[in-house]
């Protein structure tokens, strides 16, 4: 074989292997603009709940933010609960149909979206973190990203997490967890959770 066709060969094989990576590549960078990925503002997922948005301070709800706007999005639904040592789910926070417009919920909103109603208070609102007595407590916020907007069979105030949950379990196309945890001071007044 002759050195040019030997070269052109060679070329031509890094030229189509090149062409293969920037493929997978590319998929990837597209797997990574679509997937879900939920992030506190001023908090971190592992990290520690700022006094801010519990009953110890002003109790408003947390700023939050994501990233990712997976195919065929038409909303998005936000919880967050806890479950105590016994296992009851203690449930804070459920805002649905959440428009696939918005990626950031500022602190304390209450105009985006439609709020289900929480089992502390048993408001359709936030309802802050309020823990029995001191020690480290979980909380988990979740994010899903959901290809049909709800439309509860029930009255608003009696849209719980369980029928939100139950609603969205056809049409969840990609979901975002971070925990956080909250110390309450062994000084701080008992308070429900």
């Amino acid at each position: 074989m002759s050195p040019i066709f030997t070269r052109s060969v060679s070329l031509i094989a890094c030229g189509l292997i090149g062409l293969l990576f920037s493929s997978f590549d590319g998929e990837a960078a597209n797997r990574k603009k679509n997937e879900l990925r939920l992030k506190g503002v001023g908090f971190d997922d592992k990290g520690l709940y700022p006094k801010e948005y519990t009953c110890d301070s002003t109790g408003i709800s947390p700023a939050i933010q994501w990233e990712g706007l997976p195919n065929g999005t038409t909303g998005y639904v936000l919880t967050m609960h806890h479950l105590d040592p016994t296992g009851n789910k203690h449930i804070y926070w459920v805002v649905y149909n959440i428009p696939k417009s918005v990626q950031f919920l500022s602190a304390g909103v209450t105009n985006i979206g439609s709020f289900g109603v929480n089992n502390i208070n048993r408001t359709n609102a936030y309802a802050p973190p309020c823990s029995k007595g001191p020690g480290p407590k979980q909380y988990v916020i979740t994010l899903y990203a959901i290809s049909k907007l709800i439309d509860p069979p029930q009255a608003t105030r009696d849209i719980t997490m369980d029928v939100v949950m139950s609603e969205i379990e056809q049409s969840k196309l990609d979901s975002s967890v971070i925990s956080v945890i909250y110390s309450r001071s062994p000084k701080t007044p008992f308070q429900r959770s």
